[in-house]
């Protein structure tokens, strides 16, 4: 079964759904894959309770809040762009390495079709969102949660736009766009096109397809 959870990068495609002894065997330790509605469930009262303490508990003027969660939205460009580059196609030596990247990405690629695996599974995203609210909070004290509530946003969108990518064929010319754009990392190169709510960050780091 090792074999099987192999990803070398290239662009090795099944346009069938992951098959379910594998699918239970990418499972680390119960982590189940990612749910399209779950991080809604998780993010919406977040993101409200992020709002709702900082204007109201902590008294942050309009503007602020405005301008941190703009912030935050920015930042989430780069850390998406950041971490599907160099964390999400990194290929690890370890067996518990690969597995691991194999739930979080590289199993997308192989089974790009799969619906399973289109969005963050919460057992990442949260431990890491509940980190970068911590570091912010020692940078910006309450500010921070202005600046998550932007980013914890701009997540949401991310991951619903990717999993509507994969799924649906909006009209819209900004969708489409969008969708022109991450089929090529999937179908054509997956070394470039790393970025997703936006191509800027590809143009400037030269991985344009």
């Amino acid at each position: 079964m090792e074999k099987k959870l192999l990803f070398d990068g290239k662009t090795f495609l099944s346009p069938k759904p992951m098959p379910e002894d594998l699918y239970r065997d990418a499972v680390i330790k119960g982590m189940t894959m990612g749910n399209p509605i779950l991080p809604f469930v998780i993010y919406v009262p977040l993101v409200a309770a992020y709002s709702w303490f900082a204007l109201g508990h902590f008294g942050l003027g309009g503007r602020a809040f405005a301008g941190l969660a703009s912030a935050g939205v920015l930042w989430w460009t780069v850390f998406e762009y950041l971490m599907h580059r160099y964390a999400f196609h990194y290929q690890p030596t370890s067996a518990w390495g690969k597995r691991l990247l194999y739930v979080m990405h590289h199993g997308h690629h192989q089974y790009p079709n799969d619906e399973r695996l289109m969005v963050s599974n919460p057992w990442v995203s949260l431990p890491a969102s509940l980190l970068f609210l911590g570091l912010g909070w020692l940078l910006l004290g309450e500010g921070a949660l202005a600046f998550m509530a932007g980013m914890l946003s701009a997540y949401l969108i991310y991951d619903w736009l990717h999993h509507a990518v994969h799924v649906h064929n909006f009209s819209h010319p900004l969708f489409q766009k969008l969708k022109k754009h991450h089929m090529r990392h999937h179908y054509r190169d997956p070394a470039t096109n790393y970025g997703f709510v936006t191509t800027f960050w590809d143009r400037v780091m030269g991985t344009k397809d």
